[in-house]
């Protein structure tokens, strides 16, 4: 719990001397929320809120990312459990779902650390890109234009008709070396 939920020496071993597994849940449960509501104080709820989302759609995105991964090297070494005579559907289906399981519990984790340990900063722009007021940089200096990208011209095969019209191949026709 130090370390992971709170800040290192904020519980010690006296604060859980003498007590059973009740009494040692509602302490830790109250300390979090104590410390919660600290954090909640120091910001706006729409602050409170924002920064919530961030640290959820943070962990969702990466855990996400690292499940599929998994899934995908899980895929490619199936087929050896029916060398085992165990149906590999089967195991691919179990094991895909423990996969998840793990994935979901592992987002919990790591949602309610981040919300316990980060520090929230003013952050301007973030400020204005939920309003709408962002700025694009590029627009401030002078206004410049963006170049359209240059078009692929088609390529003419030696052996087709020349898109002039003559009727002969291009390789005859303007496609012919000096």
């Amino acid at each position: 719990l130090n370390g992971n939920l709170f800040d290192e020496g904020s519980i010690s071993v006296t604060d859980l001397d003498g007590k059973n597994e009740t009494e040692l849940v509602d302490f830790i449960l109250a300390k979090v929320k104590n410390d919660y509501d600290q954090k909640e104080e120091e910001l706006s709820e729409e602050q409170m809120r924002e920064f919530e989302k961030v640290i959820v759609l943070r962990a969702v995105d990466s855990k996400w990312m690292d499940h599929i991964d998994a899934m995908e090297q899980l895929r490619q070494g199936i087929h050896l459990r029916a060398y085992g005579q165990i149906d590999p559907l089967r195991e691919y289906q179990s094991e895909g779902f423990a996969m998840f399981e793990a994935m979901i519990a592992s987002m919990e984790d790591e949602v309610a650390k981040y919300i316990m340990k980060a520090e929230i900063r003013n952050n301007l722009e973030r400020k204005e890109v939920i309003q709408g007021q962002a700025v694009n940089p590029k627009e401030e200096d002078g206004g410049k234009v963006k170049k359209a990208p240059a078009r692929k011209k088609d390529d003419v095969g030696r052996n087709t008709l020349c898109p002039c019209g003559s009727g002969k191949k291009y390789k005859n026709c303007h496609g012919s070396v000096g």
